[in-house]
């Protein structure tokens, strides 16, 4: 599906941690090579194959980057900020080929070399997460701006808007589609425990393709909600929902219905 492509850039955002350099899942992914960028390797196919749908310019943009390349641009921008960490290194790609890539600080994770170890937990209904997500009280329609990671945010930017959220605090936005099927968080893919696993919406929610997601499905740590039943009316107030992206890895988090 072909779109402007002029008007926003294909972005990606990882989690730069020295102590993932003795993370063997993560030298796993790198082909062997112990390395400080969360799941490296993927987000270098995740800006390929987003380009690949976006088409028109960005197919022969997108051939310039590869693991190699990737890599140096963060590690140079990481460098610039004294290379300790851990930190955020978000790399956006316009359609003339320009990189930009940003870094910024992160808390340390109490379990840096396993970010994901809240996929391997039951959720248990007396735990009270200190992150809150928010039932949304309007669908966020499914596109191509859903599924793949670009600069064009203003979908997630009006959810955030309707529950008065801003950036900083332990709080997100839990999203569903036209059909009432859940689909992501405004900047995190999402999870439910559902007969004995972690359930996570499919591709036709319109969710982001995330990284982390892709890494959860490939372990067995998730599986994809293939019968769509993860719907919005099924959430249950206080109910514990499992949260990941590639920058702060997995953590539990706690249902607010508010209105709904």
């Amino acid at each position: 599906m072909a779109t402007p492509d002029c008007a926003f850039s294909l972005i990606t955002a990882l989690r730069y941690d020295q102590a993932l350099l003795s993370a063997p899942f993560n030298t796993s992914v790198n082909y062997g090579t112990p390395t400080p960028f969360l799941l490296l390797p993927y987000h270098a196919d995740r800006l390929r194959s987003a380009a690949a749908r976006h088409g028109g310019r960005w197919v022969q943009v997108a051939q310039s980057v590869t693991v190699e390349s990737f890599e140096r641009a963060c590690m140079n921008a990481v460098k610039l900020h004294g290379g300790i960490g851990p930190f955020k290194v978000r790399f956006a790609l316009a359609t003339d080929g320009a990189q930009d890539v940003t870094v910024s600080p992160l808390p340390v994770l109490s379990h840096p070399e396993d970010p994901f170890r809240a996929s391997s937990f039951i959720p248990d209904v007396s735990e009270h997460p200190s992150f809150t997500l928010h039932l949304d009280t309007a669908p966020t329609p499914s596109s191509i701006f859903t599924s793949t990671k670009t600069t064009h945010r203003k979908h997630y930017d009006a959810a955030r808007i309707r529950h008065s959220l801003v950036w900083g605090q332990p709080a997100d936005v839990l999203l569903y589609d036209a059909f009432s099927v859940l689909s992501e968080t405004t900047t995190r893919n999402v999870a439910f425990y559902r007969s004995g696993r972690w359930l996570t919406p499919a591709d036709p929610s319109g969710c982001l393709e995330g990284v982390t997601r892709r890494w959860l499905i490939e372990q067995g740590r998730v599986a994809l909600d293939e019968d769509r039943l993860l719907r919005k009316d099924d959430v249950q107030e206080g109910e514990i929902a499992l949260v990941f992206n590639a920058v702060d890895g997995c953590r539990l988090a706690i249902v607010r219905r508010g209105g709904n």
